[in-house]
């Protein structure tokens, strides 16, 4: 039986696709991952101007989402989690529930929403408190 080089190329196409989700599935349920992200996040924060932060927080929430959700980050999302900052909700914990989001079975803005509006009225609003709720400590 004949391969055909294109068939081999679909092969290890696949192969390749394969093992790059399963690297995202890796890194996006890792807590430690997620918790060097949102220091990284605070400390930029804290030393930069209202543009630059801004701009790392467009950056980190838009890798943050796509590694989650598979997709860019819409403006209407970015709007979305500038209002949650906006009433406080700390951006720890937006980071950290993406990060969640991305082991759901269908994830989503709509998901991730909810985990995070239903989090910060429990009273939970850094990826600290999150993780435990979740029994992740480390």
């Amino acid at each position: 039986m004949t391969t055909t080089a294109s068939s081999i190329q679909e092969r290890e196409r696949s192969q390749s696709q394969s093992q790059h989700t399963n690297n995202n599935y890796y890194n996006n349920n890792n807590p430690a991952r997620a918790r060097t992200r949102v220091r990284a996040l605070d400390y930029h924060m804290e030393r930069a101007s209202e543009q630059q932060i801004q701009q790392v927080c467009h950056g980190d929430f838009a890798q943050a989402y796509e590694d989650a959700i598979g997709r860019p980050l819409p403006k209407v999302v970015e709007r979305e989690i500038h209002s949650m900052m906006d009433r406080g909700i700390c951006s720890g914990l937006i980071m950290a529930v993406l990060d969640y989001t991305a082991a759901a079975p269908r994830p989503s803005w709509a998901y991730a929403r909810y985990v995070i509006l239903n989090n910060y009225q429990r009273g939970i609003n850094d990826e600290v408190e999150f993780y435990e709720t979740l029994g992740h400590h480390g």
